[in-house]
Formats: C-alpha cells, structure tokens, sequence
C-alpha cells in the first residue's frame, strides 16, 4: 500500500511491502531526479520487509522552498522511522542517497545493523559542477538536462536493448519537481562526508559499498575510496551504469541479500 506520513510539517510519500515476512526491515533511499520505483526489480528479490520512500523534493514528497542540506533529508528519514516504530534497519542508498545514509549512520548508528553504499561518495562533483547543473535547470527546466543524465544512468548496452525504459525513467527524471532538484544539487554542492565516513568506521557499522562497473556520475574511485575509509568490502557490478538496481537488479539484490545473511 502507498502512504502518506506528516513529517515535522513534510509530507513524505512512503511504500511499505514484504510485511508479512519477517526480520530487519531494509529501508531504500533514492537517488538524484528519481523516486522509489527505482527499486521495484530489487524489492521483488529480497525475503525481509521493505520501506522506500520518496525523499523531499522528489516523487509524491512535498519539495519545500529553500536550499536542502543532507542533514534535513538524514532527519527526515529518522522521523519517518520513528512515525513508523521501526527502531532498528539495514539502509540501503544510492548517490544522493548513500549520502543521506552516510549522514545518518553517523547520527544514528545504534539504530542500524548494517548499511549498503550504493553508486556514491563522501564528496561527489565540484561546486562548478553542481552550480553549472542549477543554472541549466533554473533556466531551461529539467528536460534541458535529460539527455545527458540518461547517458549516465545507464550504459550503452542498455540504451541500445531497452530504449523504451530509458525512456520511461528519463520521464520519472523530467516529471520531478525542479525546485526539489535544484535544492538537492545544492544539498550535494554543500556536503563533504570524509568525517562522517571515519565516524561510522569508528562506530563499527557493518557496512558494503557496492558499485556499477561503467558509473559516470559517481566513478569507481569515489566507491574505492569510501570503502577503503570505511575499511570494508566494494563489490562491482558489471554491465551497469550508475543505477545498477534498475540495470542489474538481480545482481543488485544478490549483494543486499548476501550482506543481510551475515550482518542479520
């Protein structure tokens, strides 16, 4: 069933599924310019209970005014577990999102088993970078900018074997808010987790980073350099591009549930 939570004044757009199974919830965080159905092809795979959601400014979620910060988007999150008494997770995010579990497991860590850092990094791009992608939305929406980040979602096998689902997550891309947008670009602009990073290490926070092999947006080396900080194990996943969970699914799912297996 789809719902809908009042978060500190934030409606926030939530999906619960598997709750007739048993164990450690696993709680999904999206990435940039997408909502939860990224997850649909993994969430099939997995024997746990589900909760993704659509973060601030993005999907069914209200996209507030203002600039973000990936602090309000790790508060979100703890106020959506807590309107849901879910008290111990595993979290699984990816880009903007594995961020946003960056952040929490170092607020939060009694609150988690284990986290899954997908496609992501303790600082991605540049502040040229981030202000350039603002200026393009803020004066050509966000299909001015469609094309290219389609280019790296995905790799070119699958642009040439599935144009039509590229198609339909390039629309889930120009259909999200582009007030939201901007105000994560800015989020993601602002935010630097190296400290974040060494305070889940010192934590012991059972944690995977996990990486499509053809990423473009957050290359391998920002994955080898957060697993190396977190001193833990990054698995590849080959044929994939930034968004391995629609690309790879199965592939994507096997880690999770293998992770799970020894952390639950």
């Amino acid at each position: 069933m789809t719902n809908f939570a009042d978060i500190h004044g934030l409606t926030v757009h939530y999906k619960l599924d598997n709750t007739h199974l048993e164990g450690t919830p696993v709680v999904f965080v999206n990435s940039l310019g997408s909502d939860f159905r990224i997850w649909d092809g993994v969430i099939a795979q997995l024997k746990r209970p589900v909760l993704r959601y659509d973060k601030r400014g993005h999907g069914l979620s209200d996209a507030p005014s203002g600039l973000y910060s990936i602090a309000d988007f790790a508060d979100d999150l703890l106020g959506l577990l807590d309107h849901l008494k879910l008290k111990r997770i595993v979290l699984v995010g990816i880009s903007v999102g594995g961020q946003i579990a960056l952040e929490f497991a170092s607020r939060f860590p009694e609150r988690l088993a284990g986290v899954v850092f997908c496609d992501t990094g303790m600082k991605i791009g540049t502040s040229d970078l981030w202000n350039a992608r603002i200026a393009a939305v803020n004066d050509g929406g966000l299909i001015s900018i469609s094309d290219s980040v389609m280019q790296r979602w995905f790799d070119s096998s699958f642009h040439a074997q599935q144009p039509a689902r590229v198609r339909g997550f390039q629309n889930m891309l120009e259909r999200t808010s582009s007030l939201g947008y901007v105000a994560t670009c800015a989020a993601l602009r602002d935010s630097d987790l190296h400290n974040a990073a060494q305070i889940v290490r010192e934590a012991r926070v059972k944690t995977l980073v996990v990486c499509g092999q053809d990423d473009q947006s957050t290359p391998v080396a920002l994955s080898q350099e957060l697993a190396q900080t977190l001193e833990t194990r990054l698995e590849l996943i080959e044929d994939a591009g930034h968004l391995p969970c629609i690309q790879q699914p199965k592939a994507m799912a096997n880690a999770i549930n293998s992770f799970l297996e020894v952390i639950t």
